[in-house]
């Protein structure tokens, strides 16, 4: 059960975070933002690609390291089209199929740093 709450626990307060960041309505954003757009996505899921690896790796026994790369990116980016969609409900908001390929990146990414 320890080791649930250790791995898991980030997992979720990052899922958080994306979900309350995305909640920002799009005209409180910053209109000039120091990264592009696509780098800012990547940035944004590379650390839960990474937390998702850790997780799985942690308390999943008896998976290759090819499976918890590809179950970890799976996971993301389910995530990530979930996030999509909320975001079509946010005023000044929308979803964005580059954003969530950029997702897909930094997950990627993410997980094979993990590994």
């Amino acid at each position: 059960m320890h080791n649930v709450v250790k791995y898991w626990l980030p997992v979720v307060f990052y899922a958080s975070l994306i979900f309350f960041v995305s909640s920002i309505p799009g005209q409180t954003l910053p209109k000039s933002l120091i990264l592009p757009n696509n780098l800012l996505h990547i940035l944004e899921y590379l650390p839960f690609g990474f937390l998702m690896c850790r997780a799985l790796k942690n308390t999943r026994a008896g998976l290759s390291c090819k499976r918890i790369i590809i179950f970890s990116v799976l996971l993301v980016v389910i995530y990530a089209i979930s996030d999509e969609f909320h975001q079509m409900f946010v005023p000044g908001r929308y979803a964005c199929l580059g954003d969530l390929f950029c997702d897909g990146i930094g997950a990627i990414i993410g997980a094979k740093i993990a590994v």
